[in-house]
């Protein structure tokens, strides 16, 4: 019974999970390019002009990925079922929640660390002054699309 009750308070810590991870996210973004915010995502997420900073930045963090703790907990919950003592149910869920956490705060990372190693070289290769400003706009995205790739390439390697 008890795991039962469970299941929708692991659910909404997924997703609690998943939306600080988010709004932390977007902390480096915003440090990586605040234009991306300024002229895309806060007009994207309808964020109120007044938090056009951190804070804003982490609302659109929090409301662009919290619902990825949904799709999380749709696998690990029912996979932690296998354990047969409930206490033991608990803290395997948990246990797998901060493993996805881990390892994707790791693929994040390494994307970033890659996409700027390619900005690095382009920005090197190029010739005249106002450089950062052309690339201060598609830094993000391509940090984004590195960790995309990242990601998968470690989703198959773990299948």
């Amino acid at each position: 019974m008890i795991r039962v009750l469970s299941v929708p308070l692991l659910f909404a810590f997924a997703c609690l999970l998943s939306g600080v991870y988010g709004a932390l996210h977007n902390q480096i973004s915003f440090t990586v390019s605040p234009e991306y915010f300024t002229k895309f995502k806060f007009d994207q997420f309808q964020i109120s002009p007044h938090f056009y900073d951190r804070f804003g930045t982490a609302i659109v963090g929090s409301q662009a990925s919290w619902w990825m703790g949904l799709i999380i907990g749709v696998f690990l919950i029912p996979a932690g079922m296998l354990v047969r003592d409930t206490r033991g149910y608990i803290f395997a869920v948990m246990k797998a929640f901060f493993a996805v956490l881990s390892s994707t705060v790791v693929t994040g990372l390494t994307a970033l660390l890659i996409a700027y190693w390619f900005l690095l070289v382009r920005i090197l290769s190029s010739v005249g002054d106002g450089f950062s400003k052309a690339f201060s706009l598609p830094r993000p995205r391509l940090v984004i699309n590195t960790k995309r790739w990242g990601q998968l390439s470690k989703t198959a390697l773990e299948y």
